[in-house]
């Protein structure tokens, strides 16, 4: 596996708030979508954010977003606070470095992806910053 650190630019996205076990988060792409389809906003690619370590944390008090990237000058709601289960909501990253690694295949992979991207991120020497880790979506 080939990691690249790459700097990413900061990032305005609208989001859906998921409770559970990381793999649930369709649900709230699903959700998301939706209020798409009926509130047409002008977005770039989908994006999954996800909070806590699965090894470490009960599959039901995980936390992710359901997310979109906004185009520069779409309107947002500015909501504020920490969101409930599917509330919708805005997340800003910070422009950042980030170690990337692409996957190509179905979504029934990424969890053996994703172990095995971490693996690789630990033997290569990386630190993580918590709350800074998420998927981007292609297609």
């Amino acid at each position: 596996m080939q990691i690249e650190i790459r700097e990413v630019p900061a990032m305005r996205c609208l989001a859906i708030r998921n409770i559970g076990p990381f793999p649930t988060i369709g649900a709230s792409f699903g959700k998301l979508f939706q209020y798409l389809s009926v509130n047409p906003v002008q977005h770039g690619p989908a994006l999954g954010f996800f909070y806590g370590n699965p090894h470490e944390t009960p599959p039901e008090e995980l936390q992710s977003d359901a997310a979109v990237v906004l185009t520069e000058g779409a309107p947002s709601p500015d909501l504020g606070g920490e969101p409930n289960e599917g509330e919708l909501h805005t997340i800003t990253t910070d422009a950042s470095r980030y170690a990337v690694w692409t996957f190509v295949g179905s979504y029934s992979g990424l969890s053996n992806a994703w172990n095995d991207f971490m693996k690789a991120f630990e033997l290569g020497g990386y630190v993580s910053t918590p709350g800074k880790c998420f998927e981007m979506y292609m297609n």
